[in-house]
């Protein structure tokens, strides 16, 4: 083998070889320069902080980390002083007897039921107490006198559709209302409107 034709390929000047030369070189002189930068940096930053005497102080510039914890310190305050109201009137209403008469937070969708019902039973229970004091003072003729009485002027079987007839021969009121009045009143407004059909 004859590796003499190689040998003078190596010695010419290659333009792909003196490319790849000439950036290696550039790149271990790049890399020397920036290991000196570095080494002149801490120099200076080392001399900087020995000329420093006194303790740094906090600076003014708030940061947002210092805001987020500012903020997150608030919340959690917040959040230890919430009251849950709710609680805390039906606990005041435990002391007194049924709903407060100037208050009413916060209703049932029921309470005009329940209002009704409550008056009922009161009412019953008031009766109950009278007609039992008058039962007790009252003997069983006494009471029976007393139907008797009242049963006298009362028709035993009366004809409801003559008193109805009766009631309708009276005249009705005239409608004096437009079409209009007319629709509203038997439609009643769209939700949202605040349109009264006068």
């Amino acid at each position: 083998m004859d590796f003499s034709n190689i040998a003078r390929q190596l010695n010419e000047e290659n333009p792909a070889l003196a490319a790849t030369a000439s950036s290696g070189e550039k790149s271990l002189a790049g890399g020397e320069k920036q290991i000196n930068r570095t080494n002149q940096r801490k120099d200076r930053q080392k001399a900087q902080m020995a000329t420093q005497s006194s303790v740094p102080q906090k600076s003014d510039v708030s940061y947002a980390s210092e805001e987020a914890r500012m903020d997150r310190e608030y919340a959690k305050m917040m959040a230890n002083n919430i009251s849950d109201w709710r609680a805390e009137l039906t606990e005041a209403m435990k002391d007194e007897e049924g709903p407060h008469p100037y208050v009413d937070v916060m209703p049932f969708l029921n309470q005009k039921q329940m209002e009704a019902k409550r008056q009922e039973k009161g009412a019953a229970k008031m009766e109950g107490g009278k007609q039992a004091k008058m039962a007790e003072e009252l003997s069983i003729d006494d009471q029976m006198k007393i139907s008797r009485e009242a049963a006298k002027g009362r028709n035993p079987k009366p004809d409801h559709k003559a008193i109805r007839g009766k009631m309708l021969k009276k005249p009705l009121p005239k409608d004096t209302r437009t079409d209009d009045e007319k629709m509203t009143d038997a439609t009643g407004p769209r939700p949202g409107s605040h349109y009264r059909g006068d």
